[in-house]
């Protein structure tokens, strides 16, 4: 839903511009439509395999009924905020495609307090049902503010504007809070088909890429107590610093369809892709050095979260392969989302199927191992696969880029 509202709202947005019409108020309504259709379902199945999953997740290694229980619980409660997870995240995408940064990072803050605010309450009281009780509070405490924004009656509307000047009031008049509870009107459905053509190849690019994640946490758990403490430090830092990059993939799919839409010309057209190809490939290298130094330091930064040597010598060697897949993580995510603004869904798609068999199968390997009592088997090597992976999909996607610029050109 993420993907396709940025890149659908941006090429509407190029439409509008060049015809004056209101498709750019007619896609978000139909994107938010589509999406509490997505989140409703989800909700629900997540409420309702929750247990099932975090059996799955922890395998054998975890026989603590307390833990599970708590867990379920926690997911439950989760499943909860499901629909509002899914508004929030294509109102955001839509607001991202009409080149606003501002009424997102706004929303997002006030939402970030309103769950500090719950977890200071709740948490004390109801424990981690607490905290997962503050975040569905918060998403739908942002879902109310994106749709009173959306609504509002706009200062200034114009079509050529861009920014919160032009996402502020986009829905009025065209949108009730009611209509997130119908089916989307007969003349969306046009725009309906063109979200449906993102489902299989994005989901499953999606799927594609957690896949490998979700087995590593199940692979850490067969390992010591020291690399198992060492993952914690170690995704502390990827969550916290790596998603940055993402900007690159958001930003790509917000510039690139409008570019796409300039067929009058096709030879500027083509210009203009090739210089900003060349610019995001640039920043995306400027990104994933500086992540790379910064996780470079992950050896003296992990004395901050332990004391224990065997804790800190197990991030050490799991640093030099940290550090590549930060180094290529700015490349990577500027090439995905310039391959999505493009719609080359098929490539990701197949791509990702790949990725979604062989990342685990590698990593499901050194589970094994470890059964078979095989000792230098570690954190250390889950890692090292992880940075293969990153150093595979970087040059895919460069390659891959690359060869549709020369197809533009010819």
């Amino acid at each position: 839903m993420y993907t396709a509202a940025t890149s659908i709202v941006a090429a509407a947005v190029e439409k509008d511009r060049q015809s004056q019409g209101n498709l750019t108020s007619l896609t978000i309504a139909t994107a938010l439509q589509l999406a509490m259709i997505v989140g409703t379902i989800f909700g629900v199945g997540l409420g309702g395999s929750s247990r099932f999953f975090v059996n799955v997740l922890l395998g054998n290694s975890v026989n603590d009924a307390a833990l599970i229980s708590a867990a379920t619980n926690y997911v439950k409660i989760r499943a909860l905020g499901m629909p509002a997870a899914v508004l929030i995240g294509t109102a955001q995408s839509a607001c991202l495609g009409m080149k606003d940064n501002r009424s997102p990072l706004v929303v997002m803050i006030a939402a970030a307090l309103v769950n500090l605010i719950g977890d200071i309450i709740l948490v004390s009281s109801l424990g981690s049902a607490g905290a997962a009780w503050a975040t569905v509070m918060s998403q739908y405490a942002a879902l109310i503010m994106f749709i009173k924004w959306l609504n509002a009656k706009p200062l200034n509307f114009n079509t050529n504007e861009k920014g919160s000047s032009a996402t502020r009031g986009i829905l009025y008049g065209h949108f009730k809070v009611s209509d997130l509870f119908k089916m989307p009107q007969p003349q969306s459905t046009g725009i309906a088909q063109k979200f449906w053509e993102y489902v299989v190849p994005v989901t499953t690019t999606a799927i594609g890429r957690i896949s490998g994640y979700v087995a590593m946490s199940h692979v850490v758990c067969f390992f010591g107590t020291a690399d198992m403490a060492a993952q914690q430090i170690l995704l502390a830092f990827f969550l916290c610093f790596v998603p940055m990059c993402d900007s690159l993939n958001l930003t790509a799919q917000s510039f690139v369809p409008g570019i796409h839409e300039l067929s009058a010309n096709v030879g500027n057209r083509s210009k203009l892709m090739k210089q900003t190809v060349e610019n995001f490939l640039k920043a995306g290298t400027v990104f994933g050095f500086v992540m790379a130094l910064i996780a470079s330091c992950m050896p003296f930064a992990s004395r901050v979260c332990t004391r224990d040597p065997a804790v800190i010598a197990s991030v050490a060697s799991c640093t030099p392969s940290l550090a590549i897949y930060c180094a290529l993580s700015g490349v990577v995510c500027a090439g995905e989302g310039l391959l999505l603004a493009q719609k080359d869904l098929k490539f990701l798609k197949n791509s990702f199927s790949i990725f979604f068999f062989a990342v685990p199968f590698f990593l499901l390997r050194l589970k094994k191992s470890v059964l078979d009592g095989v000792q230098q088997v570690g954190l250390k090597s889950a890692w090292g696969i992880f940075a293969g992976y990153q150093v595979i999909r970087s040059a895919m996607w460069i390659l891959r880029v690359r060869q549709l610029l020369i197809r533009d050109e010819t």
